[in-house]
């Protein structure tokens, strides 16, 4: 079987689509047609239903199957040789969010450059299913997510319990409940709250998985939230919030890396859910059976360490405010 033809079939099982597969990858669609009619003709069998859509037949499905396990082989097979060979060079795709990428990177890319500065890194910013499913097709070597929907074909690995947050701006707590009930609010929620003492203020809310758990501390607390804005990016709901116009959500490592961005007067409480600090939990995940080579191991050890240096530093902070 022709290797690119092969290429044409699996990059065609991604999309199912002719024309966005064509403009993806730069070729014409005829050139992908000739390379499907080619492969069909050489197997003898139907790899796609054409109507109503295209769609993939049992044959394909199991073709497909083979291709990828060939591309595992070959990527294991070039990886294992450049180990052998002591090659410092290559590349590293990585995926994550805006938001743990901006947080991550800046910590361990400057030990990574300096021991394989010939090492190129390629960025992945994409929502938690579809890097999953990346990481699966061996298109991201390596990935930061919050959620696991499916392990198979996966290695996951915890790397931190990051801990979830609700930020009031002081003078909007003062100017909602007063200077003596915001000063009670204030005491009562320093080591920890479940959102009952907070009921009048308006909130900036989240449409993804930590929105759906911080709903459920609203529903804890008996009342539905005055919503000033909702967005699926903490960032932007943590911009606004800055501004004072409103409560909002975010975590340990999310504000940690605002750095002197923080306003001076914000209150950081931490998040409680059935009496308990509510938590995100954050996994590092690659495809099973994959081979690493040296470099994109390595840079695997440093966001460990990077992630571990986190939940060491909240300990402290944690050790401190209870004192």
């Amino acid at each position: 079987m022709d290797s690119t033809s092969l290429y044409y079939f699996r990059e065609l099982s991604k999309d199912l689509n002719m024309h966005r597969t064509a403009e993806r990858i730069f070729v014409s669609q005829q050139t992908i047609s000739n390379h499907i009619l080619k492969l069909e003709e050489e197997l003898g069998c139907r790899l796609y239903e054409r109507k109503p859509g295209l769609t993939l037949t049992d044959a394909g499905r199991e073709v497909l199957g083979f291709v990828d396990e060939m591309t595992l082989q070959q990527d294991n097979l070039k990886n294992t040789l450049a180990d052998i060979n002591n090659e410092e060079k290559g590349s590293i795709c990585f995926g994550a969010s805006m938001l743990r990428l901006g947080s991550c990177l800046p910590a361990v890319m400057p030990a990574f450059h300096a021991r394989y500065p010939k090492v190129k890194m390629k960025l992945k910013d994409r929502m938690e299913r579809e890097l999953e499913a990346l990481v699966r097709a061996g298109e991201v070597d390596l990935g930061i997510i919050v959620e696991v929907t499916d392990e198979k074909d996966l290695i996951v690995e915890p790397m931190l319990d990051d801990q979830v947050y609700v930020c009031v701006p002081d003078r909007l707590l003062r100017e909602v409940y007063g200077e003596k009930d915001a000063d009670r609010i204030r005491c009562r929620c320093a080591h920890g709250t479940d959102l009952r003492d907070l009921e009048k203020l308006p909130f900036c809310l989240l449409e993804n998985r930590l929105g759906t758990e911080i709903q459920k501390c609203f529903d804890e607390a008996g009342y539905e939230p005055e919503v000033c804005m909702t967005s699926s990016f903490m960032q932007i709901a943590a911009s606004v919030g800055f501004s004072g116009i409103a409560a909002f959500f975010t975590t340990q490592v999310a504000i940690g890396s605002r750095g002197n961005d923080i306003p001076a007067d914000l209150n950081i409480f931490p998040l409680y859910q059935h009496g308990k600090p509510l938590y995100h939990r954050i996994y590092m995940i690659r495809r099973d059976k994959r081979y690493l080579p040296a470099f994109t191991r390595y840079f695997a050890e440093l966001l460990k360490d990077h992630y571990r240096e986190v939940a060491r530093q909240h300990a402290e902070r944690v050790a401190k405010r209870v004192r």
